[in-house]
C-alpha cells in the first residue's frame, strides 16, 4: 500500500483545501471535506474554513453533503433545532447520494489506460488510500432521530420513511442497508421485510468473512501467495468498481455467485454471538 510523507500529505492537504475554499464546483468541494477529514489530526488552516454547509449549499442535493451537515449540527453546542430538521428534510428529498470517495471519477473513462501497468496501479493505490482514510458521514444523528417519540410526529414519520428508502438506494454502501433496517423496524415496517434485509445483511458479512478465511489459508502455500499478491495488486481496481456502481450492489452480486450457501454464511456471523 503507498504511503505518503506528512509533508506530501500537509501540502495537498493544503492544496486542495485552498482550491475548494476559493471555488464554487461542488466535486471539488467534496473531495476537500474527506481530505480535511481523512488527515484531520493535521493542523491546516486552510482546512478550519471547510464545512458541511457549504458543500451542502454548493450540492443541495447530495445526501452524503446533508448527512455531514447534519454531524457537524449534533455536534455542535447550542444545536439549532430548525437547522438540524432542515437538514433531515433535506436528506430525506434529495436525489444523489455522492460521497466524492472516487478521486477519479471525474476523468475521461480511458484516461488511465494512457499509462503503464505501474503507474496505473500506483494512481489506483492512491485513490484507495484515499478512499480508505476518508470516513462515513455519522449515521447516529438519524438513527436518533428516527425512533421513539419523535416519531409520533407525521412529519417527523413522513421523512424517516423517505430517508430509509433513500438508504436503500442503487449505490449504497453496506451500512447504508443495516441502518434502512434499524430504522424501519423503529417505523414499525412488516416482520417479514425486516427478517429478509436482516439476513441478507449477514449473509454478505458472513461471505466476507469466509472470504478473508480461505486468503489467510491459501498463504501456506506458494501457489496461494503468488494469488494472494496478484489479488491485491487487482484489490485497487475493485475498490473503484466498488464505488462506482456502489458497495451493496456490489457485494450482492458477488454473493448471488459465492460457492456457500446462504444459511452457511449466516451463521458464521450468529453463531459467535451466542456463545
Amino acid at each position: 500500500m503507498l504511503k505518503l510523507s506528512n509533508n506530501a500529505v500537509r501540502s495537498e492537504l493544503a492544496f486542495i483545501a485552498k482550491m475548494a475554499i476559493y471555488s464554487s464546483d461542488p466535486i471539488v468541494y467534496g473531495m476537500a471535506f474527506n481530505a480535511c477529514n481523512a488527515w484531520s489530526d493535521m493542523t491546516i488552516d486552510f482546512c478550519a474554513q471547510i464545512s458541511a454547509a457549504q458543500w451542502a449549499h454548493l450540492d443541495p442535493d447530495n445526501g452524503i453533503a446533508w448527512m455531514r451537515t447534519l454531524e457537524q449540527l449534533g455536534a455542535a453546542s447550542g444545536k439549532n433545532l430548525s437547522a438540524i430538521e432542515n437538514a433531515l428534510y433535506r436528506i430525506s428529498q434529495v436525489n444523489r447520494f455522492d460521497a466524492q470517495f472516487d478521486i477519479l471519477s471525474n476523468l475521461p473513462e480511458d484516461e488511465l489506460t494512457r499509462y503503464d501497468y505501474v503507474t496505473r496501479t500506483s494512481i489506483e493505490n492512491l485513490v484507495t488510500l484515499y478512499w480508505g482514510n476518508s470516513p462515513l458521514p455519522a449515521y447516529s444523528p438519524i438513527v436518533n432521530a428516527c425512533k421513539g417519540a419523535a416519531l409520533n410526529d407525521a412529519n417527523r414519520r413522513y421523512m424517516c420513511e423517505q430517508i430509509a428508502g433513500k438508504l436503500q438506494r442503487e449505490n449504497s454502501f453496506l451500512i447504508d442497508h443495516g441502518i434502512a433496517r434499524r430504522i424501519g423496524e423503529n417505523l414499525g415496517w412488516d416482520k417479514s421485510k425486516i427478517q429478509a434485509m436482516f439476513d441478507e445483511f449477514d449473509a454478505i458479512r458472513g461471505m466476507m468473512i469466509d472470504r478473508d478465511r480461505r486468503s489467510k489459508a491459501a498463504l501456506a502455500s506458494h501457489e496461494g501467495v503468488r494469488q494472494a499478491c496478484t489479488t491485491e495488486l487487482n484489490w485497487f481496481g475493485l475498490i473503484r468498481t466498488q464505488m462506482k456502481v456502489g458497495e451493496f450492489k456490489s457485494l450482492r452480486a458477488e454473493l448471488a455467485k459465492y460457492d456457500v450457501p446462504r444459511e452457511t454464511l449466516i451463521r458464521l456471523v450468529r453463531e459467535p454471538l451466542k456463545k
